[in-house]
């Protein structure tokens, strides 16, 4: 797995390239690590080169979400295949996990949307 970041005004992008599988969820909870060290972290993963993620990367995600949130942070997912979208839709998470669908949402520095570009899976 390889990771692309680019920080945009406070926001990091993370082009994510492979798999997210149980091999690789060590290296990227200790990459996200080190961009979680943001007083208010915003992350957008791109996820349009992953080629594959199972339940231990779901959870990776998850984590993920959940320490951002802690910190008052935002996450978004962007450019899923259709079997990630039924991945999500199938396992109910895309109720937690915000997913672009429309572009990319704009995000001020206080976390707060300046564009209505994200909206639940179930309404694409």
């Amino acid at each position: 797995m390889k990771i692309q970041a680019r920080n945009d005004n406070g926001v990091w992008r993370l082009h994510l390239k492979g798999r997210l599988d149980a091999p690789w969820v060590g290296a990227f909870k200790r990459a996200m690590a080190s961009y979680l060290n943001e007083s208010v972290p915003h992350f957008i993963l791109d996820l349009s080169e992953l080629e594959y993620i199972d339940s231990t990367g779901l959870g990776a995600v998850l984590s993920l979400l959940r320490k951002v949130e802690f910190k008052g942070g935002s996450l978004r997912l962007q450019n899923l295949n259709s079997e990630m979208e039924s991945l999500l839709f199938a396992t109910r998470l895309n109720k937690l996990l915000p997913v672009e669908t429309e572009g990319i949402a704009d995000l001020e520095m206080d976390g707060e949307e300046t564009s209505k570009a994200s909206r639940p899976l179930w309404l694409s």
